[in-house]
């Protein structure tokens, strides 16, 4: 190629790419140009991954600022002390909060790989924070807090990591995509009334104690379920008198704890858990009212919805009540005494079926508590069932499938049911069948 049509091309060339004839291109790509040409040098840019919180000149890293994705406003640093270039914030680049700590108002969106607070008392306000992918990990350091009262979007989730605490406050409802992970330390949701912190499920993972506290009311949406998967150590979940409700609660390996609060003194505000699940869900963890000290706030459970809920294991023992009013509860071989003494209601409509089952697998408890409703009682597993409490408000119906059902002492103890059936494979024993005047259905046979 001759110089006069290498010349020609060149000038044809820099109008779509930007290169002008004084710059050296061989070897590279060429740079295509943005029409702020502020954001250049991209090979720059696309080297700087991590950035540090600096935007206060001259000062060391931390403090207050703005965090928005203006390319003018020089608030992060290259390197860790402060002593590198002063840059602008870079999307999908990871985040990292030290040094003195401040309020971070975001103007705009901004978008993070990650987020990392070093030090405590950091606040990020204001704005909205998006996570792009599916795990953004947000890592707060042992010995250190951290409020989030921005609004979360995006497609991506959460994953809380490190022992310090994050505290999800503010007005508006988060919206990300993903789920949330806690591996590790706890997280407080503190939203006001009617705005989620939470808009998915919940994984508690790991080998280390990860806890999550309700901090107000509802603040986990709807349909989200908590998973307990912690391999050693327990995922926890505090009620703190507090309602939620939630599309569903599982454990892989029972170690769960579900309460209202662990030992704090004074923390007597009962709390709520109300379970609408539509799809089957197992639960072999702790479900109880505290961990220790003096407190008496109890937790009540409400389930709700068409699937069926197991509470299973003696580590159920919560004093609050049981109100089963759609599905099926099933309680499998729930056999601590604090449990059994307490009151369980069943109540159904004409459109809506309520069943709770008493499944004895392994144990043959007696239930001392208060059955009421009108809904249906089953009695499943091949070990006996005694009921021992004055059931006189149960009017519903009492289904004998396997295994043995019997009273301690009389009539009341079965309550008033519109009829008892007995199923191949079940028995009922009266203590003095003559005192009975309802219906005894044996089925098929």
């Amino acid at each position: 190629m001759n110089k006069s049509r290498w010349s020609s091309w060149m000038k044809s060339l820099s109008r779509f790419v930007g290169v002008g004839q004084n710059k050296s291109w061989r070897g590279k790509c060429p740079l295509l140009r943005t029409r702020n040409p502020q954001l250049e040098p991209l090979e720059q840019r696309q080297m700087l991954t991590i950035l540090y919180w600096d935007p206060i000149p001259g000062g060391g890293v931390g403090g207050d600022g703005t965090w928005s994705t203006d390319s003018m406003l020089l608030n992060w640093n290259t390197n860790s002390d402060g002593s590198g270039s002063r840059v602008a914030w870079i999307e999908g680049a990871d985040a990292v909060f030290a040094g003195s700590a401040g309020t971070v108002a975001i103007s705009g969106t901004v978008s993070a790989n990650s987020i990392q607070f070093n030090a405590t008392a950091y606040s990020v306000e204001s704005g909205m924070l998006s996570l792009p992918v599916a795990n953004t990990e947000i890592l707060i350091q042992s010995g250190v807090t951290a409020t989030i009262s921005s609004t979360i979007d995006g497609t991506g989730g959460m994953a809380k990591t490190g022992t310090g605490v994050l505290n999800l406050t503010g007005s508006s409802a988060n919206t990300y995509g993903g789920s949330t992970s806690i591996s590790a330390g706890s997280l407080w949701l503190e939203k006001a009334s009617g705005a989620a912190a939470i808009p998915g499920d919940i994984h508690f993972n790991g080998t280390l104690n990860a806890y999550v506290y309700l901090g107000a009311s509802e603040q986990i949406a709807d349909l989200a379920v908590l998973y307990f998967n912690n391999t050693s150590n327990y995922g926890r979940f505090w009620l703190h008198g507090h309602t939620e409700t939630v599309a569903g609660i599982n454990t892989s390996n029972g170690r769960g704890v579900i309460q209202n609060v662990q030992s704090e003194s004074g923390a007597d505000d009962d709390g709520t858990l109300i379970v609408n699940n539509t799809v089957d869900c197992f639960y072999a963890g702790y479900l109880r009212d505290k961990g220790s000290g003096d407190s008496t706030g109890t937790v009540s459970l409400v389930k709700q919805g068409t699937g069926e809920l197991t509470l299973s294991g003696e580590n159920i023992y919560y004093t609050g009540g049981t109100n089963v009013s759609q599905g099926t509860l099933v309680l499998q071989d729930t056999t601590n005494s604090t449990f059994l003494t307490k009151n369980i209601a069943v109540n159904r409509t004409p459109e809506v079926n309520a069943t709770l089952e008493f499944a004895t697998v392994n144990a043959s408890p007696i239930f001392n508590g208060q059955l009421s409703g009108n809904g249906t009682v089953v009695k499943s597993g091949s070990r006996y069932l005694a009921f021992g409490g004055n059931n006189s408000s149960f009017t519903g119906e009492i289904h004998v499938n396997t295994g043995r059902l019997r009273d301690v002492s009389g009539p009341t103890n079965f309550g008033s049911p519109s009829m008892i059936r007995v199923n191949d494979g079940g028995q009922i024993y009266a203590y003095n069948a003559a005192m009975y005047d309802f219906p005894f259905r044996l089925q098929p046979s």
